[in-house]
């Protein structure tokens, strides 16, 4: 699927996150948001389903609610993270974005959805942290003070991955008078990632934490209780993504410019490799946005946004393997 961008070659090399891509955990549909439009599309037909125009200043980053029914987008003109309706793109709420020293951050962070005791809390870079029943920020006691360039909230509904592998537990508590009180705590904090800012996710029993970040040139994996590297899984320069689904299944993506293949298959129960693909059907000289995986909540489909001089952006929706335990 061809996407209209002013997209750059430069911009993709450089990371630069104008973008958003979340799939819907209960739904066939990947959210794709570039300027100021949402394009939903089945990740099983490829069909444009509907296009979003909510009132933002812009789109980058995405993040969806657990029922599919919220969208999270990161605003960076406004800086703010503001809330949707999935259907409509009406905006539903705004929570502001603390400025940060480093201006460029802010078109990448990349905001998280999380459910600690069953409490839906939104997680923003800088260990803000609101609630979303309320809409009001929630004092935070402990955890890991950062700009995040991407966080992951997949498999434990209580844990924050931040993209180098920091893992962060927390605890909701409406006790004392029902205000709510969240502590967090660090879980994992061994890293072997060495390069850019790229992400990390959580394997599905919940054991590992597996970063893609430049370098090495692989996604490895740390072991939460062991604090060691675990699990190797073979990829190409330059790991700038990586997914885990609730079955087993990982996908790690490189900014492989030049390869035949930059998007890598495997079983994190057996290591074993179940196939390597291309984010493109330009045939090398193209760029795996950084974080531009998204995989289906059946973990059937992939789809992946890439830049290439011939396409500009695409969206290729891939046909993933079967996990066998």
């Amino acid at each position: 699927i061809n996407l209209v961008s002013s997209y750059t070659q430069s911009d993709a090399i450089a990371g630069i996150g104008r973008f958003g891509i979340v799939a819907s955990p209960v739904e066939p549909l990947v959210y794709v948001g570039l300027g100021g439009q949402i394009s939903v599309y089945n990740q099983f037909s490829g069909e444009l389903v509907r296009s979003l125009t909510p009132t933002v200043g812009s789109i980058a980053s995405m993040a969806i609610s657990q029922d599919g029914t919220r969208l999270y987008l990161n605003d960076p003109v406004n800086l703010k993270v503001v809330e949707l309706r999935a259907d409509t793109g009406e905006v539903v709420n705004s929570y502001t974005v603390l400025p940060s020293q480093w201006s460029s951050l802010h078109s990448m962070l990349m905001p998280g959805y999380f459910r600690p005791n069953g409490r839906p809390l939104l997680f923003m870079s800088g260990t803000r942290i609101f609630d979303l029943t309320t809409g009001e920020q929630v004092p935070v006691e402990g955890g890991y003070d950062t700009y995040f360039y991407s966080v992951s909230t997949n498999q434990n509904p209580n844990w924050i991955v931040g993209n180098d592998g920091p893992l962060i537990e927390y605890f909701y508590s409406a006790l004392g008078g029902g205000s709510g009180k969240l502590t967090g705590t660090v879980k994992s904090f061994v890293s072997y990632a060495q390069g850019r800012a790229g992400q990390a996710c959580v394997n599905a029993a919940g054991t590992r934490v597996y970063t893609a970040s430049g370098a090495p040139y692989e996604f490895p994996g740390v072991g939460i209780l062991s604090q060691t590297l675990e699990q190797t899984l073979p990829g190409t320069a330059y790991p700038n993504s990586v997914v885990c689904g609730w079955n087993g299944i990982l996908v790690g993506g490189a900014g492989a410019f030049y390869d035949a293949q930059d998007i890598f298959v495997y079983n994190t129960v057996t290591g074993q490799n179940l196939g390597n693909y291309s984010s493109s059907t330009q045939n090398g000289y193209r760029y795996l946005l950084d974080r531009g995986l998204a995989l289906s909540g059946d973990n059937q489909r992939l789809s992946a946004l890439s830049y290439s001089e011939s396409t500009k952006l695409l969206l290729r929706i891939i046909n993933l393997p079967a996990v066998q335990n």
